[in-house]
């Protein structure tokens, strides 16, 4: 399935250099060595999400447009070349694959389920849930929700 993106907002988030420094560095112990991307935009937070630990990163993105320019730049050497894009969403990956690391922000629609079903040791599924500064629930909480 695959869908176009109505939102004006990727690059504006893609200089949020800061913030993503932030996220990153809380997020870093949870990276697995093979990690699942699900709604990666135009790959912005790969360059800040990718530690040593991975060998193989799967971005999945449903709009065909966003997933060229990913596309690209792993062609161009600006995204590690272990890294690759699907067009599809989560229903596009193979149900035997399994992943260390399932990324995926908070307006997707994953279930818990299916992540858990897709995770294997040693990381396993981590939710991350984080809110602006200021705003009502702001703040940063990590859970793990599987150590499967």
């Amino acid at each position: 399935m695959t869908r176009s993106y109505i939102g004006s907002e990727l690059e504006l988030f893609a200089a949020a250099t800061n913030w993503k420094a932030y996220f990153s560095s809380v997020l870093a112990p949870f990276i697995g060595a093979r990690v699942l991307e699900i709604g990666a935009g135009i790959g912005s937070n790969i360059p800040f999400l990718y530690t040593p630990a991975v060998r193989r990163w799967t971005s999945v993105e449903p709009d065909p447009d966003l997933a060229r320019r990913i596309a690209e730049r792993i062609t161009l050497g600006e995204l590690p070349e272990s890294c690759r894009v699907l067009v599809g969403t989560i229903e596009s990956i193979d149900e035997t694959s399994r992943f260390n690391t399932v990324s995926t922000s908070t307006c997707s629609s994953t279930s818990q389920t299916t992540l858990r079903n897709l995770t294997m040791p040693p990381v396993g599924f981590v939710k991350f849930t984080f809110s602006a500064p200021g705003t009502v629930a702001s703040g940063t909480q990590i859970s793990r929700v599987s150590d499967r």
